[in-house]
């Protein structure tokens, strides 16, 4: 049974074959002009995850054609082979790697901002000083939150 992303792989290629373009993987840009502000909201972790490595690390998902098959994320200094599609680090879960998206958007210019309290989390992201409202991202754990306003903020600015 494939998964979500191998699903997306496999429609995104199929699109862009009818369109008489090289075959794409997840992560087009294509799907990222899909996504919604409400879709970022509901993503499950597996979904933002990917997210995360397409569109704030510009990673991609390649097919090996070689022995034994399967799917790399490539980019972002990893080689081919390096990461299987279920290698992901666990950046909506895990604050040190939370951290690492944080990093990433800040080299791309973007501002960070938090706040913690006692029953919710609120992270944002903004290409100027100051808030972004929509790209503010409100939840009970700060890596989620951090995760799906970067994804907010990316797709606020395409």
């Amino acid at each position: 049974m494939a998964t979500d992303a191998v699903r997306v792989t496999q429609q995104m290629a199929n699109r862009n074959s009818r369109h008489g373009e090289k075959q794409k993987v997840y992560g087009s840009q294509h799907r990222q002009d899909e996504m919604t502000h409400d879709e970022i909201l509901k993503m499950p972790s597996e979904r933002i995850r990917q997210a995360i490595a397409v569109y704030v690390f510009g990673m991609k998902l390649e097919r090996n054609h070689g022995y034994g098959g399967g799917y790399y994320w490539i980019g972002n200094g990893v080689q081919f082979g390096e990461m299987s599609q279920h290698d992901l680090p666990e950046w909506d879960t895990d604050i040190s790697a939370a951290w690492e998206v944080v990093k990433e958007m800040n080299a791309k210019n973007y501002w960070f901002g938090c706040q913690v309290l006692s029953s919710k989390c609120q992270a944002w992201f903004s290409n100027e000083p100051g808030f972004n409202i929509d790209a503010t991202a409100k939840t009970f754990e700060l890596p989620l939150a951090i995760c799906r306003a970067a994804l907010l903020a990316v797709m606020e600015d395409k």
